[in-house]
């Protein structure tokens, strides 16, 4: 009974192996695929599609961005405490973003 209860442990643990090993596989096999041509599936959003490039960028879009960080700011941004130099799309995944709000609060 013994011997059949390790044989078994065994088992799973092989399988479990197994599984484990095929979701890498298929992870980086999918990040690979996303790096040489971009997105697998396009991802649909509300967001306009804003061109990309210092150049392109509309002045009047900076300065509301701009006030709309002063105005969050409040009594240190009328110090003069923050100077806005380029405004650019921040892409990734949530964990990265939720990752940068975390660094940004603590800041403050």
């Amino acid at each position: 009974m013994q011997a059949m209860i390790q044989q078994y442990g065994l088992a799973m643990l092989l399988a479990g192996m197994v599984v484990l090993i095929i979701m890498g596989w298929v992870l980086l096999a999918r990040t690979s695929r996303m790096a040489q041509g971009g997105q697998s599936r396009p991802v649909a959003s509300g967001m306009p599609v804003m061109p990309r490039g210092g150049a392109q960028q509309n002045g009047a879009l900076i300065a509301v961005i701009t006030a709309a960080v002063a105005a969050a700011m409040g009594e240190e941004a009328a110090q003069g405490g923050f100077v806005v130099k380029s405004i650019r799309r921040a892409n990734g995944s949530a964990w990265g973003r939720a990752g940068r709000e975390e660094q940004m609060y603590s800041r403050l």
